[in-house]
């Protein structure tokens, strides 16, 4: 039987304290340790209860999140942070330091007044809440190649949990003036993958900006798909399409939609990548792009915050090559032959 995942909760609303203890406190696999109002009264208790999981708010009175969770990370880098987040344009704008500062991840606050809270939460944040709790075995498949070679014009990334530190990583190595253009799903809802691309943009290798629909697709740039909405490539390869297609997996955006569209679009030329993030999106689409002669890197489990989105791939013997992060933008490089300047 598995422990009880620990679980901290920090939000200066007595409404949302107590709403977030009475569900989590249904679920028999998680331990309610503490509550504060604020950071300040916040750490102590950490610092008592050592907590494996921190939800915490983001504007509180007297110590606010990012401040609290500079403190967490210095002191207790193993605890992981859920940041509780407004839906503003300030509120994404600090979710993305915290996550770039090592924030595990982050749930927005609801958007409608007559959201169900409870269910909201039960849907949301319970998921997030276990999948850091877990813990994945895996023994990589023998027959697994080590190596990626091909002459590939795109590269798409599918990443979720944990994914911000790692693009960045990625994204600050990339060379300058790539023959390729780079594709990613970051699964976030929308105004945060606006704020993700401007802070990625400031610290990137290349030029990173939120993809928008009919816009011509060129090498040497990075496009993020918009919150709630699906990236895919026209049939030729040659426009981003900005589409508002059904979920799939409870996706939107859908690495499974990117990866079939690329596999489409430029069969052997199409490289994925499958990174850091829980559940199974990008497996189908992994598979299409194999069937059509494209290649697959998947992220090594012990860089990934979740190996939930590699792990079946990788199980399965589906992949070309298993990096760390840093790796794979070394492969990038060699593949795309840009120029460091």
């Amino acid at each position: 039987m598995q422990p009880r995942i620990s679980v901290l909760i920090v939000d200066d609303s007595a409404a949302y304290r107590n709403a977030l203890r009475d569900v989590l406190a249904s679920d028999p696999g998680l331990d309610v340790v503490g509550q504060a109002s604020n950071g300040r009264l916040a750490l102590p208790r950490i610092r008592y209860h050592k907590p494996a999981v921190v939800i915490l708010d983001q504007e509180m009175p007297e110590m606010d999140g990012l401040s609290t969770l500079a403190a967490i990370r210095e002191e207790w880098p193993a605890v992981h942070v859920i940041m509780f987040s407004s839906r503003t344009q300030r509120g994404a704008e600090t979710t993305v330091k915290a996550l770039q500062l090592g924030a595990a991840d982050f749930l927005a606050k609801p958007a409608e007044k007559d959201t169900d809270i409870p269910l909201y939460l039960r849907s949301h944040l319970l998921p997030r809440i276990h999948a850091l709790g877990q813990r994945f075995s895996l023994s990589y498949s023998s027959h697994m190649r080590s190596n990626v070679t091909g002459d590939f014009k795109v590269a798409a990334l599918g990443i979720s949990t944990g994914g911000p530190p790692v693009l960045k990583t990625i994204l600050n190595k990339l060379n300058r003036g790539l023959h390729a253009s780079v594709l990613i799903v970051q699964h976030m809802p929308p105004v945060f993958t606006a704020q993700l691309a401007r802070s990625l943009s400031e610290t990137s290798g290349i030029p990173v900006k939120e993809a928008e629909d009919a816009e011509p697709l060129a090498p040497g740039f990075a496009y993020i798909a918009p919150g709630g909405r699906h990236l895919e490539v026209s049939s030729d390869g040659s426009q981003l399409r900005i589409t508002d297609g059904d979920p799939e997996l409870s996706c939107r955006p859908s690495v499974n939609v990117l990866f079939r569209s690329v596999a489409r679009a430029f069969g052997p030329q199409a490289l994925g990548l499958i990174l850091t993030g829980m559940g199974e999106d990008g497996y189908s689409g992994i598979q299409e792009i194999r069937a059509r002669g494209g290649k697959i890197i998947a992220q090594s489990q012990d860089s990934c915050l979740i190996f939930g989105m590699p792990a079946r791939p990788v199980r399965e013997g589906l992949v070309d090559a298993v990096l760390s992060p840093d790796k794979i933008a070394e492969r990038l490089n060699e593949l795309f032959a840009g120029v460091r300047t």
